[in-house]
């Protein structure tokens, strides 16, 4: 016999009872680590967060569950035999008891309906099937108009963890199933594998206020067979504030000897982690680093991406050095780095960088790993308005550390605006202007060639329809500078320019199937253009007291042709080019989404005017071919054609084959720094195993400076085992060879 019944929804029972044992990725302290952290922190400090780690994991889905979800069709019940009580309105259904939806199934020995209150009572070996769950329990109570649930005895798994709890209860409060409160009492949570030797989780009640995401949990513990270690009376928290990752590592630095370290990562806020780490060299002391990052991302007007990084020592070494300036390295010890940018809204943006430290040595010494990748070291703060069509910027750099060569600029003030139609005609003109002061500064803190600069520039012009699609634009530029020098006569430069552009532009669109590069239409557009610009010196004094502060560290990209687009520009010349570009982009459709296929740019200066001294053609190319979603590659090249000589060469490729291989292969020669090539390889041998392996060779000294290889073990079990080896060569300090061992329980 099948009965029809309506109901609300029980994907809060699902969800809640599903999450608790999603607690997995960080039971972990029960290892070698322990013991050498226990050394150093109080035993209930640490209880307390392994324990805010596992049920903040879990508070995360049982949040998620508390919200409303849309009604689902009709369920039915069904039984062997099934009777129905017209004073009580209870249906009563023995043997077989089944209640179906589409979403989940509901059986027991017995299930007892009542039609007027709608509620749902199974007793006896009752089970819940659904939303990829299975949960027994004695006894399961289900009220479908509030969504409250309630259950006894309960036992649920979903691989590789085991719950069982006395009672789960949920309360929902001005029948609004988002502001719901969940409770567990006797809460036991466990590996499949439990053993003698395996621990588990101890709680003698949870509760979790749906709406706020704020968690109570009471008399928990960690049990290892029948004991019960780091007891702890309550602990509170917040779904939000979630721990992360922990690790450990051990190594040698040629130039602070061996080392034992630990870190530790957590979730402070939604989009904020908080990371202490600490390394330990016996030879010269501990060194703590504290580091603090936020990153929210660009989905609305407002966000921000920042990171705080300190870190220091007192270092009893004995044998410190000297720094770069010749100074003896003191004995305590710091640094501080902090990078952050915030936009305020559409408009408004804020930026900036800053390093300081006790010493040059400390960061090479100590944090060598990042030194490697990050050894350009600026000090600014940028404040930038965005109009519709102008844009104004202030900056500030400074030299922050004596130690640190650079240029000066406080302030740099820079307005751009346009292009802009003139008085509503087809002419449009754009305007640039900057003020700065600048000062060279030298790796002694000393203070070189000064100047104030004073630059404008202005630009015009007006595009022009021709047959066959074509588009010529002409163009007239000026621009202006004026340099205030601090020790010898002031100088004045002023430049004009003639453009012509000649543009045309084609595309089309073509049927192509295919489900493996996952295409089924593509796009091209495609554009030549031919560009001649002649700018010439109108009036100059005094040029050659012009310090070249504000130039171009090196040129590796496309070089600018246009006047206004020269924005490092003490060393402005006169010139005459002609260059040929053209550009293409493939946009490829799949099930209505497009993603770029590729992009092809060739950039060839056809003639310049040898009568200028500033006459260096270049030829530049790049493309990034993304033909499917496992297959990138990347390349950009530029050569000198005077002399031939190769000022850029470089490549990228990555293939990904799904979760069990992933290669990356980089090649770059820029200019007298250098030709290297890099390999990285990541491949998961099966579900126990993985590999992975990276190499970086130097084509001109043919010396491997970098490389490394990792293995990843899960034996049978809760454990996962690693080890890393990695070693750097050739550099004055950060030669060393490091080497970490891992073991982790309940890492998955």
């Amino acid at each position: 016999m099948i009965i029809s019944i309506g109901y609300s929804c029980l994907e809060t029972f699902a969800n809640t009872t599903k999450t608790v044992w999603l607690i997995k990725n960080h039971f972990l302290l029960v290892t070698q680590s322990f013991r050498v952290i226990l050394r150093l922190v109080n035993p209930k400090i640490i209880a307390s967060f392994l324990l805010i780690i596992l049920l903040a994991s879990a508070f995360q889905h049982l949040g998620a569950a508390s919200r409303k979800v849309p009604p689902s069709p009709q369920p039915t019940l069904e039984a062997d035999d099934i009777t129905f009580d017209e004073k009580t309105r209870v249906s009563q259904l023995k043997g077989n008891a089944i209640l179906r939806s589409s979403s989940f199934v509901l059986s027991a020995d017995k299930i007892l309906w009542n039609n007027e209150k709608s509620t749902a009572e199974a007793k006896g070996d009752a089970i819940f099937t659904g939303y990829d769950l299975r949960v027994l329990a004695k006894r399961i109570v289900i009220h479908f108009q509030t969504g409250e649930v309630m259950a006894e005895n309960l036992k649920v798994g979903y691989y590789p963890w085991v719950l069982e709890a006395e009672k789960f209860d949920s309360e929902a409060r001005d029948n609004q199933k988002s502001s719901a409160r969940f409770r567990f009492s006797e809460v036991e949570l466990f590996s499949r594998n439990k053993s003698q030797a395996s621990p588990s989780l101890h709680m003698e009640s949870m509760t979790l206020d749906g709406n706020s995401s704020k968690f109570i949990a009471k008399s928990i513990g960690v049990k290892l067979g029948h004991k019960t270690f780091f007891k702890i009376p309550n602990l509170r928290g917040n779904l939000n504030q979630r721990a992360l990752d922990y690790n450990l590592r051990a190594g040698k630095m040629s130039s602070v000897g061996w080392y034992l370290g630990a870190k530790r990562t957590w979730a402070v806020r939604e989009y904020s982690d908080f990371t202490l780490s600490a390394l330990m060299f016996p030879e010269r002391g501990i060194y703590f680093s504290p580091v603090l990052k936020g990153n929210q991302l660009p989905v609305t007007e407002e966000f921000y991406d920042y990171s705080v990084r300190m870190g220091g020592i007192v270092d009893y070494g004995d044998k410190r050095g000297m720094d770069r300036l010749g100074e003896a390295i003191p004995r305590n010890r710091g640094l501080v780095d902090v990078n952050f940018i915030r936009r305020i809204s559409e408009r408004w943006r804020f930026a900036g960088q800053m390093f300081a430290n006790t010493d040059s040595e400390l960061y090479r010494d100590f944090q060598s790993d990042r030194f490697a990748h990050d050894q350009w070291r600026q000090n600014f703060g940028e404040l930038s308005y965005e109009g519709p069509v102008y844009s104004i910027s202030t900056l500030s750099q400074w030299q922050q550390n004596d130690y640190d060569s650079l240029i000066e600029q406080s302030p740099n003030l820079r307005i751009d605006a346009g292009p802009a139609p003139v008085f509503g005609t087809k002419f449009s003109h754009s305007l640039a202007l900057e003020y700065a002061i600048l000062k060279e500064k030298t790796s002694h803190g000393i203070t070189g060639e000064e100047s104030r600069k004073l630059d404008l520039g202005y630009k015009m012009q007006r595009p022009f329809s021709l047959p066959m699609g074509l588009r010529y634009v002409p163009s007239l530029a000026f621009r202006a500078q004026s340099f205030d020098l601090a020790n010898q006569g002031n100088a004045k430069r002023q430049l004009g320019e003639w453009g012509n552009d000649l543009y045309i532009q084609f595309q089309g669109s073509y049927e192509v199937h295919n489900k493996i590069w996952e295409i089924e239409r593509i796009d091209h557009v495609s554009g030549f253009s031919l560009r001649h610009r002649r700018r010439t010196l109108m009036h100059q004094s005094n040029l050659s007291n012009i310090p070249l502060l504000d130039n171009p560290f090196a040129d590796l990209n496309l070089s600018p042709i246009d006047l206004l687009e020269e924005i490092e520009a003490d060393g402005l010349k006169p010139h005459e080019i002609l260059r040929l570009e053209w550009t293409n982009r493939l946009i490829g459709s799949y099930q209505g989404a497009n993603r770029e296929l590729m992009s092809f740019n060739l950039f060839q200066d056809l003639w310049s005017n040898d009568r200028y001294e500033n006459a260096k053609p270049h030829s530049y190319g790049e493309i990034d071919l993304s033909p499917a979603p496992w297959l990138t590659f990347s390349a950009q090249s530029k050569v000198d054609l005077d002399t031939g000589q190769s000022l850029r060469n470089s490549l990228t490729c990555r293939i990904r084959d799904g979760r069990i291989n992933d290669l990356s292969v980089t090649y770059f020669k820029f200019d007298d720094f250098g030709e290297e090539w890099q390999v990285f390889l990541t491949r998961r041998l099966d579900s126990r195993k993985q590999i992975a392996m990276g190499v970086r060779f130097d084509e001109e000294t043919s010396q491997v400076p970098y490389w490394m290889g990792e293995i990843k073990y899960r034996p049978k079990g809760d454990w996962t085992l690693g080890i890393a080896i990695s070693q750097r060569e050739g550099t004055a300090k950060e030669d060393e060879l490091a080497i970490a061992l891992n073991a982790n329980l309940f890492s998955f």
